[in-house]
């Protein structure tokens, strides 16, 4: 759980930099526009795993208790039981684990919980961005050091407290069911949560859509083509889809940050590159709030769920269960989870 969280901690600070050293960027890094050096922290990751490989790589072909073994049982050793391994011991295991309840139920269970688990977490700096109208950078920061090491102290805490009291695996079942329930009620509440909507200049039409053309921008031909890059007017907090449907004519860098002139929407008749800034500060200190509640305590459920599926099966059939959950979560969660998180946000923002 530490992992990913100074992962995106090295992130946001990359985030900080222009995606290009060599050039000066016109906008700062609060822009929706900001692309920031996202390749940067793979340079030192690089090495440092190229570092550890050159370690790895040294390590011998089996370790020395595995040939002690392995020349005890070419020598015929009567100290050791050979296990012959079948397909058809295969296809009866496997039958077995899936005609134990418990243990079908308990890995369908956390299959759902991490396809839902890894879109949220690989989008939420997005969602951050959009919803809170905070920059990249201090998007990854607030999901690795605030979500990430709150899960990893539930996970740690929990763990003790499984260690030191040992409760029954039905006590740990209620308690996941519980937790899990409170998840859910206070994820919905981030439905609530927000920076309030953007003060977008435009009109209602006769059939209730909003419209960016107005009689102010009509003459300004602007194709509906124009991708989102809001401007600000400063003066009316109102900001406009483009510098087109502002009706500006003239750009201009003014102290590092384009400002566009001689505006016809805009009575001074200057904006600046931009959405205007909305005041959100309590609802997302409420969301930060509530995210580690619900992080934490959802965490510890983790140690549990673990006990859950070690106790549910048979000792010899504990390796191949752990590689059945591992491979279902992969195929069925990990790879197409962040696929269609991504392919749902793209069509939402699109839509937007």
């Amino acid at each position: 759980m530490l992992g990913p969280s100074f992962g995106f901690m090295a992130a946001s600070y990359c985030l900080l930099f222009y995606v290009n050293p060599m050039l000066t960027p016109t906008i700062t890094n609060r822009n929706s526009q900001w692309i920031g050096a996202w390749w940067m922290g793979w340079i030192p990751m690089g090495v440092i795993n190229l570092f550890f490989a050159s370690f790895m790589a040294l390590f011998p072909r089996s370790l020395p208790r595995a040939e002690i073994r392995r020349r005890l049982e070419n020598a015929g050793s009567s100290a050791k039981v050979k296990v012959e391994i079948s397909f058809k011991d295969f296809k009866a295991t496997m039958k077995r684990l899936w005609l134990n309840k418990i243990y079908r139920y308990n890995t369908l269970s956390s299959v759902s919980y991490m396809f839902g688990t890894i879109g949220y977490w690989t989008y939420m700096p997005k969602y951050l961005e959009s919803q809170f109208q905070i920059s990249a950078s201090e998007a990854g920061v607030v999901t690795g050091l605030v979500g990430l090491t709150c899960s990893a102290m539930g996970v740690l805490v929990s763990g003790g407290i499984v260690s030191k009291f040992q409760p029954r695996p039905r006590y740990l079942a209620a308690w996941n069911v519980f937790v899990e329930v409170l998840d859910a009620l206070g994820h919905f509440s981030f439905t609530f949560m927000g920076c309030p909507d953007l003060n977008l200049h435009g009109q209602t039409n006769a059939d209730s859509s909003w419209s960016t053309i107005t009689s102010c921008n009509g003459m300004c031909n602007c194709s509906p083509l124009i991708e989102y890059s809001p401007v600000c007017s400063v003066e009316s907090n109102l900001t406009f889809f483009s510098s087109c449907h502002a009706g500006c004519t003239n750009m201009s860098i003014i102290e590092g940050i384009k400002t566009y002139t001689n505006c016809s929407c805009i009575p001074n008749g200057m904006a600046t590159q931009g959405a205007c800034p909305a005041d959100c500060g309590s609802h997302f200190m409420w969301f930060i709030f509530i995210l580690c509640l619900l992080n934490f305590f959802s965490a510890t459920g983790r140690a549990g769920n673990t006990i859950i599926q070690f106790r549910c099966v048979s000792p010899e059939d504990k390796s191949l269960s752990i590689g059945i959950t591992e491979a279902l979560g992969c195929g069925l969660a990990f790879i197409p989870g962040p696929i269609i998180y991504g392919a749902l946000l793209g069509k939402s923002f699109r839509h937007s």
